[in-house]
């Protein structure tokens, strides 16, 4: 784990840990672990009122690019249906509120992707008070990482008792223009919180293998596909290009925004090599 990692789980108590003799063993207890633990928060941010048909829960995800957030939050959905099989449990990521790149280009932006400053944040602010405030059928952004752009048709919100919220950017602050009034922080909504942490060389590995996938998907859908202009490109040159959005700007991102985040989670999940749940962190402080 990162040397930030360690020195803020000072503030933390461990709750679970993987049996080191059996290194990649199912992460089932963990999940558990991190279920109930959540639902422990919950209710104490609600003076005690357990999750209800009434309920309109906000669980906020983050953690670095490629560190598997958008799996661990379904993970968590299926985690929580089993144990509330009446409620509505739905996904959304923060990638549906990227400024569109049209938006990025115009304002010189686009090696900042991802960083607070591409984030449309009253957009994401108003998603979520709407929500708050019991609204229905409430539209938002749709992301395609194909396209690695805003689509043209929005999404609609499914009627939920608990909205997970997994991004990068859901516990850092947000992005305000200096002339402008701040339009608050995400992690302001937040009922309950964690930060998936992994150490940096398993990040690379996972942001190398993704990017690769997405390579290999481009092959077959050529005409929808960011990624269909390297197809055909030598090992050499996609190494560059992999290296240079990770380094240059994914983890410059994750160091400078994203990690510092993490001492505002309520919990601390750090994964192990296979995507496993190597420990849970409880905050105390």
């Amino acid at each position: 784990m990162t040397d930030f990692g360690i020195l803020s789980l000072n503030k933390y108590r461990v709750l679970y840990m993987q049996d080191s003799a059996r290194p990649g063993t199912d992460s089932e207890q963990g999940m558990h672990t991190v279920l109930d633990s959540l639902i422990s928060v919950i209710r104490n941010s609600n003076a005690g009122k357990d999750i209800s048909s009434d309920s309109r829960i906000i669980i906020g995800i983050s953690g670095s690019v490629a560190v598997g957030k958008s799996t661990f939050a379904e993970q968590l959905r299926s985690t929580f249906l089993s144990v509330y099989p009446v409620l509505n449990v739905n996904v959304v990521s923060t990638d549906n509120f990227l400024f569109p790149a049209r938006i990025l280009k115009e304002r010189n932006i686009m090696s900042e992707k991802g960083f607070p400053v591409s984030y449309d944040y009253e957009k994401i602010i108003s998603f979520l008070t709407d929500y708050r405030e019991g609204k229905t059928k409430i539209t938002y952004p749709c992301y395609s990482h194909d396209l690695y752009d805003i689509t043209d048709t929005p999404q609609i919100l499914p009627e939920c008792n608990i909205l997970i919220l997994e991004g990068i950017n859901t516990l850092s602050d947000s992005y305000s223009i200096p002339t402008l009034p701040k339009v608050g922080n995400i992690r302001d909504f937040l009922d309950a919180s964690i930060f998936l942490d992994a150490s940096d060389d398993n990040l690379y590995d996972w942001f190398r293998s993704r990017f690769l996938n997405h390579l290999e998907d481009a092959k077959r859908n050529q005409d929808k596909s960011h990624y269909a202009e390297m197809i055909g490109m030598s090992h050499h040159e996609l190494q560059k290009i992999i290296d240079h959005r990770w380094y240059d700007i994914n983890y410059r991102n994750f160091r400078l925004y994203i990690q510092p985040s993490m001492i505002h989670a309520n919990l601390v999940v750090r994964k192990g090599q296979y995507h496993d749940i190597f420990s849970v962190h409880l905050k105390t402080s």
